[in-house]
């Protein structure tokens, strides 16, 4: 018969498990670099380092200012369509809303269908639209 090991018991004292790690800390000196544009030290022995900056660089060419004005926000909230909605087919607006539930890979062939269509902006409304259509064409012929 097999022992059973016996589980892991942390000390009711101990709040955290530390491995052993080397500790990142400051140097006592880093000698300064010749682009530094100041420095400093905490000692008392502080010495002062002259600073020479180049004054012969070009200077900058100067911006010219382009008067542009941003065209008016068209406001959506009045507007019969606004963003968003689908677009009506053959005039008539989708005005009823219901809510269906759909299998997994009823809506993985949905969004093929929706990524091969040519029009990349249509809407999944339209596509459900139409296949009803379809749908209804076909049954109602064969009777």
């Amino acid at each position: 018969m097999a022992r059973r090991k016996k589980e892991f018991v942390m000390s009711k004292d101990d709040l955290c498990y530390e491995e052993p790690m080397d500790e990142i800390c400051f140097t006592d000196y880093v000698p300064p670099s010749k682009d530094a544009v100041a420095s400093f030290c905490f000692t008392d022995e502080a010495k002062e380092e002259k600073i020479v900056f180049d004054n012969n660089k070009e200077e900058a060419q100067p911006v010219t200012k382009i008067n542009f004005t941003s065209p008016p926000i068209e406001d959506n909230r009045h507007k019969s369509q606004p963003n968003g909605i689908t677009p009506p087919i053959d005039g008539e607006f989708f005005e009823v809303r219901r809510s269906y539930s759909f299998r997994k890979s009823t809506l993985i062939k949905l969004n093929q269908i929706k990524g091969t269509s040519p029009d990349y902006n249509i809407y999944m409304n339209t596509i459900i639209d139409s296949a009803i259509c379809f749908y209804y064409d076909h049954v109602m012929k064969k009777v």
